[in-house]
C-alpha cells in the first residue's frame, strides 16, 4: 500500500520540471505503478486538484529577451543583462543576427526575411525552454521591425510586455490585428533620433515611430531628448528601463506632459517618398546607360 499523500506530492514536484507535452505520460505511467483501484483513484482526484490548484498559483517566471538593430555589436546587452540579473530572478537572453549592412537593411525583397527566419527561430527555441513563463522583449531600430514581422503571422510566440526603442514600426501599425498583441507595449521616443525618418524615407515598409510614436491606444509613447542610441546608459535603463521590465509600473519622462515640437523640416521628410524618386533615377540613369 502506498502514502498516497506522499506519491501525489512526489509527482507534482517531478511534473514542474517536465515539458508539458510529457505530463500526462508520466501521469499514466506512475498510476500504473498503485495497483489498488481505490487508492489509484483517490490519487487520480489528488493528482487533478495539485495541477489545477497548485500549478496555477504559481507566479510564472520573466525571460527577457534583447534584440538589436542594424550595424551593432549590441553592446548594450551587457548593460540590461546585468541590471536585471542584480535586481531580480529573470532569465535573460541575447538574439544576435550578426552586423547587417545598410544595403541588406534598404533593400526590401529577400534581404530581410532572412534576419526575421533567424530571430523567430532563437525565439522559439527559448520558448521551448520556458513554456510556461512570461516573456519581455526590448527590442532596438532593426530589431523593433523585426518583432513587428513575427507578432503578424506567429501566434504561438506569445509576447507579454514589449519595450521598443529606436523604432521603426509603421506609425499606424495594426496592433489590434495581431494574433496576440502584447500588453502594455512601450515604445521610447528619441527627439534627436533621425534614422527612423531616414529609414521610412530612403526604403520601404518602415516608419518614423521612434521619432514622433506610434498612433495606437494600444501603445504607450515616451518621449526623450535622446538621440537613436541614447537610452543605452546605466542611469537611464535603471530609472526607465527596470520599473517596466521588472515590475511592470511605467515611469513617466520628464516630457510627458510637454515637450518641444518636431522641427518643420524633419515633419516634410518623413512624408516625402525620397525612395521612390531615388528609385525612378537609378532606372532612368540605367536605361540612358543601356540604350
Amino acid at each position: 500500500m502506498k502514502d498516497i499523500d506522499k506519491f501525489t506530492q512526489d509527482l507534482l514536484e517531478v511534473l514542474q520540471d517536465l515539458p508539458p507535452e510529457s505530463h500526462l505520460p508520466y501521469i499514466k505511467r506512475r498510476l500504473g505503478e498503485i495497483e489498488d483501484t481505490e487508492q489509484r483513484n483517490t490519487a487520480e482526484i489528488l493528482i487533478s486538484i495539485g495541477i489545477e490548484v497548485g500549478f496555477k498559483s504559481q507566479p510564472n517566471e520573466e525571460v527577457i529577451v534583447l534584440i538589436h538593430g542594424i550595424r551593432t555589436f549590441a553592446e548594450w546587452f551587457d548593460l540590461i543583462k546585468n541590471e536585471i540579473e542584480s535586481n531580480s530572478n529573470a532569465s535573460v537572453y541575447f538574439i544576435k543576427y550578426g552586423y547587417l549592412d545598410v544595403v541588406r537593411f534598404w533593400f526590401p525583397i529577400w534581404t530581410r526575411s532572412h534576419t526575421i527566419k533567424h530571430v523567430k527561430q532563437q525565439l522559439r527555441i527559448i520558448r521551448d525552454k520556458h513554456r510556461t513563463d512570461d516573456f519581455v522583449i526590448v527590442a532596438h531600430s532593426f530589431g523593433t521591425y523585426i518583432v513587428s514581422k513575427i507578432l503578424e503571422t506567429e501566434s504561438d510566440i506569445d509576447i507579454k510586455r514589449l519595450l521598443l526603442c529606436g523604432s521603426i514600426i509603421r506609425e499606424n501599425y495594426r496592433w489590434d490585428l495581431l494574433p496576440k498583441p502584447p500588453s502594455p507595449v512601450l515604445n521610447d521616443c528619441g527627439l534627436r533620433d533621425n534614422w527612423p525618418i531616414v529609414a521610412k524615407t530612403l526604403s520601404w515598409g518602415y516608419g518614423t515611430s521612434g521619432s514622433f510614436g506610434l498612433n495606437s491606444t494600444h501603445i504607450t509613447n515616451r518621449y526623450f531628448d535622446l538621440n537613436h542610441s541614447g537610452f543605452f546608459t546605466e542611469d537611464f535603463i535603471r530609472k526607465y528601463w527596470m520599473p517596466y521590465i521588472i515590475d511592470k509600473k511605467i515611469e513617466p519622462s520628464p516630457l510627458s506632459v510637454e515637450r518641444p515640437k518636431p522641427f518643420w523640416v524633419k515633419s516634410l521628410i518623413s512624408i516625402l517618398p525620397i525612395q521612390w524618386v531615388i528609385l525612378i533615377v537609378a532606372f532612368a540613369f540605367l536605361g540612358k546607360s543601356f540604350f
